[in-house]
């Protein structure tokens, strides 16, 4: 399965959620003109930010945000050296970052720290 095939089905997976999907670019882009280049985001910064809010505190909820880092690659691939690297880092600061080459190996992962049904099930 390619890499877009496997982000596509997450989207829908964490959209079915409730989750928002925050695309993350990363590399060296020209400007509108042409003239110059502007380097966007971190060397190794995973392709998606998810983000879900909880209920608000004044409801009788947490009032908390939850948050997670995802990297995908086509079935098989595995992440370069860069991005493993910033995996690591983002967990070692207690942030939830994974990667996955699959829609079974990501629910896998993703249900290690959340654990509910789609939205209107």
């Amino acid at each position: 399965m390619t890499e877009n095939a496997v982000e596509t089905l997450v989207l829908r997976f964490m959209k079915d959620r409730g989750w928002r999907s925050l695309r993350n670019h990363v590399g060296v882009f020209l400007t509108a003109t042409g003239s110059s280049r502007v380097s966007i985001g971190e060397v190794g910064y995973p392709d998606w930010t998810f983000i879900r809010g909880n209920t608000p505190l004044k409801m009788g909820g947490t009032g908390t945000v939850d948050m997670m880092h995802f990297e995908a690659k086509a079935t098989g691939k595995r992440p370069r050296k860069e991005q493993l690297e910033k995996l690591a880092s983002l967990q070692y600061l207690g942030e939830i970052a994974i990667w996955a080459d699959s829609l079974d190996e990501f629910k896998f992962q993703y249900h290690r720290y959340f654990d509910e049904r789609p939205l209107g099930l």
